[in-house]
């Protein structure tokens, strides 16, 4: 099937497919970031020739790899799989995005919640302040969630409920699993689920 949707996807930063089929590429040297098992078919260059040794003919790339187009692609097939994302080699690797932070109903844990996979952030829990009616509470430590897309922040006393909670990030050393740096967070407000 080919996926007209998508003809020119390479246009939109950050467009996430989700679809097999033809892709066509308009900017050469993309790169596309898979969220899932994804199985390439066959490449082609501009004049519509297959680039038979493309080193991604015919390989799955797993959710947690990039695959590298390279100068000559101008369009390839996805066969399987294909939710993931384009962007520019040229370009910085796609920040992480926050979409959500919240204690747990204990509120004894922050919970920060990604759009990609995170890095261990084990080492960095000083990197993280988290403040409750606007005292600071010690993060004691940083762990990947079950879901490792989320970090959980250990707090050494819990807040209560009702108390307004407030936590912050330094930039430079929280990455995603790939190596891309998240934003600094300043003062973001936690959804607070203590009872």
């Amino acid at each position: 099937m080919t996926n007209d949707a998508l003809n020119q996807i390479a246009a939109a930063y950050g467009s996430i497919p989700t679809e097999t089929g033809a892709q066509t590429i308009d900017i050469p040297s993309y790169a596309f970031e898979a969220f899932e098992d994804t199985t390439f078919g066959l490449f082609y260059n501009a004049a519509g020739e297959e680039l038979i040794f493309h080193p991604w003919a015919g390989k799955s790339v797993l959710d947690t790899k990039i695959a590298w187009f390279g100068q000559n692609v101008a369009s390839f097939a996805i066969t399987a799989g294909g939710a993931g994302q384009y962007y520019p080699v040229s370009s910085e690797m796609p920040r992480p995005v926050l979409l959500s932070a919240e204690t747990n109903t204990a509120g004894d844990m922050v919970i920060l919640a990604f759009d990609r996979e995170m890095a261990d952030p084990s080492s960095f829990a000083t990197d993280f302040t988290v403040t409750a009616d606007d005292v600071e509470i010690t993060v004691s430590a940083a762990n990947l969630g079950t879901d490792t897309k989320a970090i959980e922040l250990t707090l050494s006393i819990a807040v209560l409920t009702g108390e307004v909670v407030l936590v912050a990030m330094n930039y430079g050393r929280v990455t995603t699993s790939r190596g891309a740096k998240a934003d600094i967070i300043t003062e973001q407000e936690v959804t607070n689920n203590a009872v």
